[in-house]
């Protein structure tokens, strides 16, 4: 599979995940929860920007996870946040004189 074609799919498999799950309706959710899915959303679009721009991206999803942690008062290493946090730091380490 093709670099372009990897990135298609992990889109479409973003985009499978809202449509399955339907997008929430933030004036039903608290201020927490909120804030908790602009720290996701933060990390998933730092995901996309890291394949044009590893350094800016790599910024977005360690912001992200950062601010996750803030508001979630601690973040805990699990299947979720353990990559993210791997992905991030390889990403701003890996990065470049593209950026």
């Amino acid at each position: 599979m093709g670099r372009p074609h990897r990135r298609l799919a992990i889109l479409l498999l973003i985009a499978a995940f809202a449509i399955g799950e339907g997008v929430p309706n933030p004036l039903a959710m608290s201020l927490r929860e909120n804030l908790l899915s602009v720290a996701l959303s933060t990390m998933i679009v730092g995901l996309v920007v890291a394949w044009r721009w590893e350094r800016i991206g790599g910024a977005l999803i360690l912001g992200g996870l950062a601010f996750f942690a803030v508001v979630n008062h601690g973040v805990r290493l699990n299947l979720v946040s353990a990559p993210m946090l791997a992905v991030g730091l390889m990403y701003l380490g890996c990065g470049g004189g593209r950026d």
